[in-house]
């Protein structure tokens, strides 16, 4: 329940509210039960946050759609709706397919996702070697901690030793209607390249 919690709440940032903790490690999360005996997190540090706009949260939401669907990933256009610098992604464009499948690997499918099974530093590079850099800087500021939250809730699901469906908790946070509406905007993105 409480590896849910910290994932739901993640997601209900980064797609609901658009504004996300910038620092979530175990030292900035307190675990207690609340009065009814129902786990709560509580978190702290709230000194580190950042906002993410409304195009930059659908456009990630289609990515995560498409990589869960496993085909027709548009990589290129999603990330540029998201802030990031079409010239500096045209070097790389060729790797960023799989590049996105293996920095979203957690919601390609349905089964619980086991942290464990994803070096994620090791996979990258070995896929983009030195281009990795190219994909680093052409990123908004705001993607550097989008990427430090998911490391966080990452080194969380590892801490707490718990495995979740991550595309079941999305879909449960954000709600059936939000995922039809990034699925139909995703088919016109497709349909539009």
């Amino acid at each position: 329940t409480v590896a849910r919690i910290v994932l739901s709440t993640l997601f209900h940032c980064l797609f609901v509210s658009g504004t996300l903790h910038g620092d979530p490690h175990m030292g900035n999360a307190l675990y207690r039960k609340t009065a009814r005996a129902e786990p709560e997190v509580v978190l702290l540090d709230y000194g580190c946050t950042v906002d993410i706009t409304e195009p930059q949260r659908a456009a990630l939401l289609e990515l995560i759609i498409a990589v869960h669907e496993g085909q027709n990933i548009p990589a290129f256009d999603c990330l540029c709706d998201m802030g990031f610098e079409k010239e500096k992604l045209e070097y790389i464009r060729e790797d960023l397919v799989e590049a996105m499948q293996v920095l979203l690997a957690p919601f390609k499918g349905e089964a619980l996702f086991d942290p464990e099974t994803w070096p994620i530093q090791q996979r990258f590079e070995d896929l983009m070697g030195e281009r990795r850099w190219w994909l680093r800087s052409a990123g908004p500021p705001e993607s550097l901690f989008c990427v430090r939250i998911f490391h966080g809730a990452i080194s969380q699901m590892k801490g707490l030793g718990i495995n979740l469906s991550w595309w079941h908790v999305l879909q449960a946070t954000v709600g059936p209607e939000a995922v039809q509406a990034a699925t139909m905007r995703l088919a016109d993105r497709r349909k539009a390249s």
